[in-house]
């Protein structure tokens, strides 16, 4: 159909969609990628019925800069996209630097993928930022936390907030050499953690 010359067919189905669709056999789950990425990145097709369409079918979009924005969410929340740490820093970028709710149960979900995976990505600045949010707060479950955090290449700065970590991440961090051996460092822990930390700095 997407490559029917005829005008008036275009138009008719387009029309007609949501009728057209429930008629279509589910052996259809197996489509290719090319005609996934097509259907979802038509402006004619609304947002409901693409994420109808995409919770069908069982292929995975390898690449998430080839769809467009307004399904990157349901792509995500239904595991339509590839799990690769690109496709997560791409994310990121396009939620202007946050780790929007979606992103974060997605790496939840597949943590156990991500971590097998290099932590690489051509902005080191994108890299650095969702280190902060993933691994400053108490987002992550705490087995998550611990799996993923030394996957990074990274430690925190000086100046990095840590304050509101359990004292359970905060003791990850430290085993991890995640944090910087210093006066202020050694502060934080004695003022926002206990002080069995200390042993371990």
């Amino acid at each position: 159909i997407t490559h029917n010359a005829n005008k008036n067919v275009h138009t008719n189905l387009w029309a007609n969609l949501d009728k057209i669709y429930p008629l279509i056999p589910d052996t259809s789950v197996e489509e290719e990628e090319d005609a996934i990425k097509f259907m979802i990145n038509d402006s004619r097709i609304p947002s409901d019925f693409k994420k109808q369409y995409i919770e069908k079918k069982r292929c995975i979009v390898q690449d998430l800069n080839k769809v467009n924005s307004e399904v990157e969410s349901i792509l995500y929340s239904t595991d339509h996209i590839a799990v690769l740490w690109r496709n997560i820093f791409d994310s990121f970028s396009h939620n202007n630097g946050q780790v929007v709710d979606y992103l974060l149960k997605f790496i939840i979900r597949n943590y156990n993928e991500l971590k097998d995976q290099k932590v690489e990505y051509d902005k080191e600045d994108i890299i650095s930022n969702i280190f902060d949010q993933l691994f400053a707060t108490n987002n992550l479950p705490e087995d998550v936390y611990a799996t993923l955090l030394p996957e990074f290449p990274l430690e925190f700065s000086s100046d990095t907030d840590l304050s509101e970590l359990s004292i359970e991440r905060m003791s990850i961090v430290i085993e991890n050499n995640k944090f910087a051996f210093d006066a202020d460092s050694l502060a934080l822990i004695q003022e926002y953690f206990s002080d069995e930390l200390l042993a371990n700095f």
